[in-house]
């Protein structure tokens, strides 16, 4: 018994396997036959209309216009003598007779009796089924009526009360509740609790919804959790299909993968990323650069000091004495203008040519000043050359004071001023020597 089952189960397979072969053509003569891959007639054409094979077996119309079964061979396993049916799916097909469905096994036998308004597909173990509908008016089409699910022995699984349905699929379907659309699993969970205005089965992990009329709505896309990943926006939508959906944006149709993007978004994301790794790129490079004239400017600019520093301290403490002695003897001897005339020249000799020698070092540090970062001893030195200029402007002002004024006591107010400048002088000075202490040692120097 085992190995009969065996056997069947083989040829099943094998009938299966060789009906993908076969395809459905339309002779000279308006009726339908099957060829093979070569296109070698293998099924004569003598029928109404043929579909494709589905399961092993493939429905046909005759030309009385009933419907029944064949075989790859062509032979008539169940009889033409339907009013309609529908393929094979998990071992059932729908057929009908007066307006009535139910299903019928591979044999013909019937499985469920023919008692529905309306039937789907056994999809996942379930199957949708319309009850208590009405035929009427100009084209004798079906109104009212409530749709449910039954399993293979046609047994209510999901009560008849939504107003239209969908098959199961990924584990949900699509039911209508009065107008608005919304999915269930086996156990009439309800996913999400969202309600849209048309929807279609889940296929790869995503289903369509709509909101808005049939008119002018808008169709986006769906997960299994509910969640909307791919916007509302399309005026036609299609299930996924190989990673892809067609849709029509704009009136434009097009192929959409899972993150809604088409073709053209993903070139010009794709060059979007390209241009943005390329800045990124060049960023790094420009930052290296950066870095490497910094590094050099480190070093040449503490040799400039060392070169350069020396000179100016120099001038300054010669100018300093000149003013010191000038403050000493007017302490001593008060103020003569016959005396300090002289004197007053030494010193604006004295300021100019210290001012030269600090207008020299600015010069040589210009080389140094980047648009971007400058050094920070660079920015340094600047600074205290900068305290230097207001120490000699202050000595200048003490010579011209005593060329002019003499013996006016308002002196001391410009003695004030000197010693006021060069005691910030020394603060920076002092500043600036424990800076390049640490800047040495930070940039090996």
């Amino acid at each position: 018994m085992k190995n009969l089952i065996i056997i069947l189960i083989a040829v099943m397979l094998t009938n299966i396997v060789n009906a993908q072969d076969l395809k459905a053509f339309k002779s000279d003569k308006e009726l339908w036959g099957y060829k093979d891959a070569s296109g070698k007639e293998i099924i004569p054409a003598k029928y109404n209309y043929a579909w494709g094979f589905n399961e092993g077996i493939a429905r046909v119309r005759n030309k009385k216009m009933k419907y029944g079964f064949i075989d790859i061979t062509g032979k008539e396993v169940i009889p033409a003598k339907y009013d309609e049916t529908k393929d094979f799916y998990e071992g059932l097909a729908a057929v009908n007779l007066d307006n009535k469905w139910g299903f019928i096994d591979r044999t013909g036998k019937i499985i469920i009796p023919l008692k529905f308004d309306e039937v789907g597909y056994f999809s996942e173990g379930l199957a949708k089924v319309r009850v208590g509908a009405v035929r009427g008016g100009k084209y004798n089409t079906l109104s009212g009526g409530k749709y449910g699910f039954i399993d293979q022995s046609g047994s209510e699984i999901i009560k008849f009360k939504y107003d239209n349905a969908g098959d199961f699929s990924e584990g949900f379907a699509y039911v209508k509740v009065g107008k608005k659309y919304h999915f269930i699993d086996k156990k009439e969970n309800e996913l999400g609790l969202l309600e849209y205005d048309d929807a279609g089965d889940f296929s790869e992990g995503l289903a369509k919804v709509r909101i808005g009329n049939y008119f002018d709505g808008k169709w986006g896309y769906i997960d299994t959790t509910g969640k909307r990943v791919i916007e509302v926006k399309f005026e036609e939508a299609s299930d996924f299909y190989n990673e892809e959906a067609r849709v029509k944006l704009n009136g434009v149709s097009m192929y959409i993968d899972k993150t809604g993007s088409n073709d053209e978004e993903r070139k010009k994301i794709a060059e979007e990323e390209a241009e943005k790794k390329k800045q990124e790129r060049k960023a790094l490079i420009d930052r290296a650069i950066e870095n490497a004239k910094r590094d050099t400017m480190a070093k040449e600019v503490f040799a400039l000091y060392q070169n350069e520093n020396q000179k100016v301290v120099d001038k300054v403490k010669e100018l300093q004495r000149y003013v010191e002695s000038t403050m000493i003897y007017s302490e001593k001897y008060g103020f003569n203008k016959s005396n300090w005339v002289p004197m007053s020249i030494e010193i604006n000799k004295q300021t100019k040519v210290t001012q030269a020698q600090v207008n020299s070092f600015k010069d040589l540090l210009k080389k140094y000043e980047l648009t971007k970062g400058k050094n920070e001893l660079y920015d340094r030195i600047s600074v205290n050359l900068s305290k230097t200029t207001d120490f000699i402007a202050a000595c200048s002002i003490w010579g011209d004071y005593i060329y002019t004024l003499g013996a006016n006591d308002d002196g001391k107010k410009e003695l004030e001023r000197v010693d006021d400048s060069l005691i910030d002088l020394k603060k920076h000075d002092d500043a600036l020597r424990s800076f390049i202490t640490l800047y040495k040692k930070r940039n090996s120097l």
